[in-house]
């Protein structure tokens, strides 16, 4: 399992982009935080390049983007996006060369930001 992330108006739930399948292919997944349960929630089509290895710092927003830092193999790491409530097929927003640990972290909290 990788990062899971609490996204505030997305319900009781913690939620990761998870690499689960055979074909490598990316996977949005929940954890129902009262009964412990992971779900499945969505397959996301085949993109190219797809992850090799899954993904690693996972954040979010209220408006229910999730981030995902993830490796792209040959392409390196990518920096993915998508959206928990409309579930559009991840968008590479940023590729380094590097390994995916390398650039594994976080974002801080923006200031007068509102919950």
């Amino acid at each position: 399992m990788c990062d899971l992330v609490y996204i505030l108006r997305a319900g009781k739930y913690l939620w990761s982009g998870l690499v689960i399948t055979a074909d490598n292919r990316l996977n949005l997944v929940r954890v129902d935080i009262e009964t412990h349960t992971f779900t499945l929630i969505y397959n996301f089509p085949v993109r190219s390049p797809v992850p090799t290895s899954g993904c690693g710092s996972q954040w979010g927003s209220s408006s229910g983007d999730l981030w995902m830092v993830c490796d792209g193999g040959s392409s390196g790491t990518q920096l993915l996006k998508t959206n928990v409530f409309t579930m559009i097929t991840p968008i590479v927003l940023s590729q380094d060369p590097g390994p995916v640990g390398r650039n594994d972290g976080t974002r801080c909290r923006y200031p007068g930001l509102t919950g």
